[in-house]
C-alpha cells in the first residue's frame, strides 16, 4: 500500500520519494507493519469485487445467449457491454471498502496519539 501513500504525500513532484524510498520510510517509522496498513480493507473489497464481476458476467452472458447451443456466440461489443455493466455494478459495491483503505493509509500518518 506504499502507491497510497505516496499518493496522499503532501510534497511536491520533484520532492517526492521513489516507492522504495517511501517504503523505507514506512518501515523507518511504523516497522514492517506499516506496509500493511489498510490491507484489511484491501482484501475485504477484493472478495466480492471479484465475485460480482464475475458471477454477474456469467449470468448476464447466459441471458444474453439463450439457452439455444445452436445459437452464436455474443459478439465482441455485446461482451463488452456485459464487461461494463457487471465491472460497473461490482465497483459500486467496492467503492467503500476503497474508501475505508485509503483513511486507514491515510490515518497512519498522522502521529500516534491522533490515529
Amino acid at each position: 500500500l506504499t502507491k497510497t501513500k505516496m499518493q496522499l504525500s503532501t510534497t511536491t513532484a520533484a520532492q517526492r520519494a521513489t516507492f522504495f524510498g517511501t517504503a523505507m520510510t514506512v518501515v523507518r517509522a511504523d516497522g514492517i507493519r506499516g506496509l500493511y496498513a489498510g490491507m484489511a480493507p484491501a482484501v475485504v473489497r477484493h472478495i466480492p469485487y471479484s465475485g460480482i464481476r464475475v458471477g454477474l458476467y456469467e449470468n448476464l452472458r447466459k441471458h444474453v445467449s439463450g439457452t439455444d447451443p445452436d445459437s452464436p456466440p455474443p459478439s465482441f461489443f455485446t461482451k463488452l457491454a456485459l464487461g461494463f455493466t457487471s465491472g460497473g455494478i461490482a465497483q459500486t459495491v467496492a467503492v467503500p471498502c476503497d474508501l475505508v483503505k485509503v483513511r486507514m493509509v491515510g490515518d497512519s500518518q498522522l502521529p500516534k496519539d491522533q490515529r
